[in-house]
């Protein structure tokens, strides 16, 4: 007791007056007195911990309804609370950086402090009971913030006709195309949006994996329909393989996350006013990559029902589209795949991909191995056809790829998905079985 009690940091040591050891460990009556002392003041600080857990234990439901209150308050005026993240930044200074005192006030730090709080399994349970989880699934959607109905505004307050200029013509087309240039002011303006939008999707896949991950009684929230709910706010548009728009009536957090990743980001209408013709390669724009297939992954590793959903939308068509949409040269004047392979935060996003198809391909071999399941007849065929779909040539060729490009840590991640993917994918001249993980750079 004395030896953890002096283990304490000073501040809370100090107010526990801790006395002494006995100089003369021989005199009885002293250690006596001395083994009480230390004994009361365990007591005393076991007592005011146990007040500290149950006060906070009584506020968990008070600290969730008011995580809630913030998501309904944003949803309802967006750009006010984005502007207001826009201007902290803006006042910030090093000391508040460090100052973690202040209850959260803006959405970035309500999404950050929802995320510590739903790593709890009661409270991720109380978050969904309290009716949280649309409300954080509509944060990946890009029409819940607004953001292109202000630049329609802008565009129309603006007296844009003097501004419309013809771009050059091309040498197959008489025509000329018109483009709106709207001062650089308004550009940086949306450009900030944006850029604020992309933080709190990426802070959302966040808290969405850790709310769901390794909690079985939680998988089933990957498949809610939030049709209804969403159609109040937008379209209920999903995408084909191809990223095309497809009828279909079900919204949940697979499709809304997969739309994301197959939708072509020059497709956003920042791009039509913006000169910020970076920001496909720009960090934020990656980060949020990250986390949306980290969200993902999380929707889907040990939940075949998903696993059957995400086949049955093309999902991994989807994914492997998305990582040789990178490797490909997809503009006139830049070269993606040489770009990419030296990104780091490229990197990261392919090796995403790539692990969560051989993770996902893991999941199913170990189903389809498992004699009680196989058993079932429908089980297996559905799970013979998702292997097919994930050891396609497009998927085969992915860690192969990055087996031979990246660095040493995406190589030793190529080799564990190489080995999954092994029974069902030809690996030519890579092999395998004498592949050590730690010497892959070797190769």
């Amino acid at each position: 007791m004395y030896r953890t009690l002096m283990s304490l940091p000073e501040e809370d040591r100090e107010p526990l007056d801790i006395p002494t050891l006995p100089t003369n460990m021989g005199d009885e009556k002293a250690l006596q007195t001395f083994i009480a002392r230390i004994k009361e003041i365990w007591q005393g600080r076991q007592d005011y911990l146990k007040e500290i857990e149950e006060e906070y234990m009584a506020n968990v439901p008070d600290i969730i309804e008011s995580r809630i209150l913030f998501l309904k308050e944003y949803i309802s005026t967006p750009i006010q609370y984005l502007e207001s993240v826009i201007k902290e930044e803006d006042d910030t200074t090093d000391a508040d950086i460090d100052d973690d005192d202040d209850a959260p006030n803006t959405i970035i730090e309500v999404l950050k402090d929802l995320e510590y709080h739903l790593s709890d399994l009661d409270m991720a349970r109380d978050f969904y009971t309290m009716g949280g989880w649309p409300l954080l699934i509509s944060l990946l959607t890009d029409e819940i913030h607004g953001l292109e109905q202000v630049i329609q505004e802008i565009v129309l307050a603006q007296n844009y006709t003097n501004m419309i200029e013809s771009s050059t013509t091309t040498s197959d087309s008489s025509s000329s195309a018109l483009t709106i240039k709207l001062p650089e002011e308004f550009q940086l303006y949306i450009q900030r949006l944006q850029h604020t939008i992309w933080n709190i999707q990426s802070m959302t896949c966040w808290c969405i994996g850790t709310a769901i991950k390794n909690v079985d009684e939680f998988k089933p929230w990957a498949l809610e329909d939030f049709s209804d709910l969403l159609r109040q706010h937008q379209p209920v548009i999903t995408l084909d393989a191809t990223g095309n728009s497809a009828d279909e009536t079900t919204v949940n957090a697979i499709t809304i996350l997969l739309s994301k990743i197959s939708v072509d980001e020059q497709s956003n209408p920042v791009h039509e006013y913006s000169n910020d013709l970076s920001s496909l390669e720009s960090k934020l724009w990656f980060q949020k990559k990250q986390k949306e297939l980290y969200a993902l992954g999380a929707l889907l590793r040990g939940n075949f029902n998903a696993i059957h959903y995400f086949g049955s939308v093309n999902g991994p068509l989807m994914l492997s589209n998305l990582f040789h949409s990178f490797m490909t040269p997809n503009h006139d004047d830049v070269q993606l795949s040489s770009d990419i392979l030296q990104n780091n935060f490229a990197m990261k996003v392919l090796t995403r991909i790539m692990s969560l198809g051989g993770d996902l391909v893991a999941d199913l071999s170990a189903i389809s191995a498992d004699s009680d399941i196989n058993n079932d007849n429908d089980i297996e065929i559905v799970t013979k056809q998702l292997l097919s779909l994930l050891s396609s040539q497009d998927w085969c060729s992915i860690p192969k790829t990055l087996m031979l490009n990246g660095s040493i840590h995406t190589q030793t991640k190529a080799h564990e998905t190489m080995v999954h993917m092994a029974p069902y994918c030809s690996f030519e001249g890579i092999y395998i079985e004498d592949v050590d993980p730690f010497d892959v750079n070797d190769l």
